[in-house]
């Protein structure tokens, strides 16, 4: 009964999760990314995607494959482009913003992107890349 209960938990968060992803007020960004990049810790391949925002919730969606986090606000744009942002660690790029045109919703570091900030540090990564993919 408890390996059940773990099996339909998350499959159920996902579920309720998708569900608020579709109110009215959901912006979507529609981007190809031409490389493999991680969200909330998950690896999702290069390819592209459709970023919903609602509720504090990101959701990035492939043919594939699909990922989600929490986010937090990072203020109105400058100007309205719709736009996502990644940072690069060496050879692996991980979602850090996504900006809908009218604000921008910024992911916290992963366990996983924290321990490739501070390889960075020690020297045994190369240096933090930023890199803007705009909407299609």
């Amino acid at each position: 009964m408890t390996k059940l209960f773990k099996l339909v938990t998350p499959a159920a968060l996902a579920a309720v999760l998708a569900l608020l992803s579709v109110t009215a007020d959901a912006a979507d960004i529609r981007a190809r990314i031409p490389f493999e990049f991680t969200v909330n810790g998950r690896t999702l391949s290069a390819g592209t995607y459709t970023v919903s925002d609602s509720n504090h919730v990101l959701f990035v969606r492939g043919d594939s494959a699909g990922a989600f986090a929490q986010t937090i606000g990072v203020g109105s744009p400058r100007d309205n482009q719709l736009r996502l942002v990644f940072e690069k660690y060496g050879d692996v790029y991980v979602l850090r913003q996504a900006w809908t045109g009218s604000a921008g919703r910024e992911l916290p570091r992963s366990r996983h992107e924290r321990e490739l900030a501070q390889a960075v540090k020690k020297g045994q990564v190369a240096g933090v890349e930023r890199i803007v993919i705009p909407a299609l």
